[in-house]
C-alpha cells in the first residue's frame, strides 16, 4: 500500500509528522525557519539585510592604493582663454612660441606688459598690451617640419646603453625633435620639428586626431577580434575608445585610433589572446608615409605644410 493512501476512502493521510527529507515532492527544508531566499525577499526594505551593493561588516576593507590617483590636469592652449592668465600661456595662445620658449624669452627680458619688463610667473589681463622685442621677431628662428620613417629597434627619444635613438641615426638638424612616441619595436611615420607649439596640438586626445597603423598578428583575424577591437577593450587601467578596425589579410589588420596610450595596440591584442608580430604607423592626421623607406625623411613645404598647420590651429 502506498504511503499516501488512507484507510478511509476519499481522504488523504496526515503526513505532517513525517521528516522533511521523506516528504514526497518537497526539497529538504527546515519546517520551522523560512528559507534564506524567502526571508531576504520579505525583509528587502530592512536596513539589517545587506544588499549586493553594500559591503558587509566582515568584508576586508580596500587599501588606499586600490583607488587610482587623479592626475592633475594642465589647461590646454586650445581651451577658451580665461583672464587673467600666465604670460607664457598667453604667448602660446597667440601662436608666438611654446610655453617653455616663452619662459626663456621672459627670463632674457625680451617681453613687456604695458611697457614694463615682464617676469616669469606674471599674469596678464585681456586689456593688457604684451609686446616682444621687435628685433627678436625679425630674427626669430625659422620653424621646420619633417616626415621621418623611424626604423624598428630604434628608440624615439633618449636611448639606453647599447641602443640608438632617432637623433643618432636620422641626420636631421640638431634642433628638431619627434612629436610623440613610437615604441622601439615598431616602425613608421614620425613628425619631426623644432616648433614646440605643435606637440600639444597634435597629441592632445581632446581633438581626436587620427593615427593609422597596419598590424600583423600571430593568428587569424576573425570577426570576433574585429568587433571587440572596434568597440573598445577594458585594459588594466583604462578602457580604450571606439576605433576603426578593418581586416587586410588573414593575419593583418588596419586600425585608426584617436588616442595614443603607451603600447596601446599591443595591449589590446594581448587582451584578446593575440601577439603582435609587426606594427607600422602609416598616417598621422592628413600626413601619410607615402614612398618613404626606413631611415628616410622629407621636409613639409607648400600646400601640404599649410594644410597641416591650419588643421592644428596654427596656420
Amino acid at each position: 500500500m502506498k504511503a499516501t493512501q488512507s484507510k478511509f476512502k476519499g481522504k488523504r493521510e496526515d503526513t505532517s509528522y513525517r521528516p522533511a527529507t521523506k516528504r514526497k515532492g518537497n526539497k529538504r527544508m527546515n519546517p520551522v525557519k523560512k528559507s534564506s531566499k524567502a526571508f531576504v525577499k520579505e525583509h528587502a526594505d530592512s536596513k539589517d539585510i545587506t544588499s549586493s551593493y553594500e559591503r558587509p561588516e566582515y568584508a576586508p576593507k580596500l587599501k588606499a592604493s586600490y583607488f587610482p590617483k587623479q592626475k592633475k590636469t594642465v589647461p590646454s592652449v586650445f581651451e577658451a582663454p580665461v583672464y587673467p592668465m600666465r604670460l607664457n600661456r598667453h604667448l602660446a595662445i597667440k601662436n608666438f612660441s611654446s610655453r617653455r620658449e616663452a619662459d626663456r624669452l621672459i627670463e632674457k627680458g625680451l617681453v613687456t606688459i604695458n611697457g614694463v619688463t615682464a617676469k616669469v610667473g606674471d599674469k596678464v589681463k585681456e586689456t593688457d598690451t604684451v609686446e616682444v622685442d621687435g628685433k627678436l621677431k625679425q630674427a626669430w628662428k625659422k620653424y621646420r617640419y619633417f616626415l621621418y620613417y623611424k626604423q624598428a629597434k630604434i628608440a624615439t627619444h633618449t636611448s639606453t646603453i647599447g641602443q640608438k635613438s632617432i637623433r643618432d641615426v636620422s641626420g636631421l638638424p640638431a634642433d628638431v625633435f619627434p612629436v610623440g612616441r613610437l615604441d622601439r619595436a615598431s616602425h613608421g611615420l614620425m613628425i619631426m620639428t623644432n616648433d614646440g607649439r605643435v606637440t600639444d596640438k597634435v597629441l592632445n586626445p581632446e581633438y581626436a586626431h587620427e593615427k593609422e597603423y597596419v598590424v600583423r598578428v600571430n593568428k587569424k583575424v576573425n570577426t570576433f577580434f574585429i568587433r571587440w577591437m572596434s568597440e573598445g577593450i577594458q585594459l588594466e587601467d583604462f578602457k580604450t575608445k571606439p576605433c576603426i578596425v578593418t581586416a587586410v589579410d588573414d593575419q593583418v589588420f588596419k586600425i585608426i585610433l584617436t588616442e595614443g596610450k603607451k603600447h596601446q595596440i599591443r595591449r589590446m591584442c594581448t587582451a584578446l589572446g593575440y601577439e603582435v608580430r609587426d606594427l607600422k604607423r602609416v598616417r598621422i592626421m592628413g600626413l601619410r608615409i607615402g614612398l618613404l623607406k626606413p631611415g628616410q625623411y622629407k621636409e613639409l613645404r607648400g600646400k601640404a605644410l599649410t594644410e597641416f598647420l591650419i588643421s592644428i590651429g596654427i596656420g
